[in-house]
């Protein structure tokens, strides 16, 4: 695949007519895995549509990373879980607090598999003594910024639906261990976004997928030494998607455009990385199409005609 222009269109429309359409605006904030690594963000991902704020999993930093964008912090009041992974969750606390200590003065809405309810107790009971003290001290914080309204989804199926933005939750194949896990589907004018969360392939997944405009997908890149030597044929590479699976997924569903998130580039003492380049090189083996490669707060834009990619590295 061949290195594109940093500002990529499918299809160019005059400036007046792009202007007047609707759009979906899909923001990076971290696409790291549960490691830390310099210069890597964690996994959460912001899609704006219809007006509205809709943040998926808040990996660490995500606070700080939707600082960096610009967003009015209070208008970030509802959050989607994929699944309880502390790499998809830990931000949450300081988001909350942070969202609040701006004077967000509705609850934080809270969406996710059976048994959300215990983050957001477990929230509160991190800032007992803090809670009482932000809402009758100086600040006088309004008390229902406090609130965390749970939303619980026993079942895939749209889980939220305003103003013409539709989410949609479908359980994907993040091992038995885990319990439930989804993936979304956010629909709105026309449009379509798919996030993965954290799955191996799932045919589920390609059957929410098909003919989207952009379906992210998470990818775990483990060489084939690593593998001669034993390491990763059992356990977490069971619950992940490698670049070959994913691509698999791309050439079913068809995307107008393909990208990853939650990025695993496994490393072992003694063992060379996968690089970003050889995990394209790996999924273009199964899918012609165009991958994104994003790093922490590339965006994708979406309208009906067009998708563009300002600044990010599209392969």
């Amino acid at each position: 695949m061949k290195a594109r222009s940093l500002l990529y269109f499918l299809l160019l429309l005059p400036v007046a007519a792009v202007q007047a359409q609707p759009e979906i605006r899909v923001t990076f904030l971290g696409t790291n895995g549960p490691m830390p690594e310099p210069g890597r963000v964690g996994t959460s991902t912001l899609v704006e549509a219809g007006g509205q704020l809709l943040l998926f999993d808040a990996g660490l930093n995500v606070t700080q990373q939707l600082v960096e964008t610009g967003v009015n912090l209070p208008r970030v009041d509802r959050v989607f879980l994929t699944h309880f992974h502390s790499d998809h969750v830990a931000g949450l606390p300081g988001l909350w607090s942070t969202t609040w200590l701006r004077r967000r003065s509705t609850p934080l809405y809270l969406h996710g598999p059976v048994g959300v309810d215990a983050i957001a107790r477990g929230i509160h009971a991190f800032f007992a003594k803090d809670i009482p003290v932000r809402i009758n001290g100086p600040e006088a914080l309004p008390p229902g910024g406090q609130e965390i309204e749970v939303v619980e989804t026993a079942q895939q199926g749209v889980v939220y639906q305003q103003e013409g933005v539709v989410v949609t939750a479908f359980e994907v194949d993040h091992g038995a261990d885990v319990g439930t896990a989804y993936g979304y589907r956010i629909d709105y004018g026309g449009m379509s976004v798919v996030l993965s969360g954290d799955t191996t392939y799932s045919e589920n997944l390609v059957a929410h997928s098909m003919g989207v405009d952009l379906l992210v997908h998470e990818v775990m890149g483990v060489t084939d030494a690593m593998l001669e030597a034993g390491l990763y044929r059992s356990g977490v590479l069971e619950v992940h998607a490698t670049p070959e699976q994913a691509g698999q997924v791309f050439a079913e569903t068809q995307p107008r455009l393909a990208a990853f998130t939650h990025i695993i580039l496994a490393r072992r003492p003694g063992f060379e990385t996968m690089t970003p380049a050889q995990l394209l090189q790996r999924t273009a083996s199964h899918y012609e199409g165009e991958v994104l490669y994003p790093q922490a707060l590339d965006e994708v834009i979406i309208r009906p005609d067009a998708i563009m990619v300002p600044g990010a590295n599209l392969q």
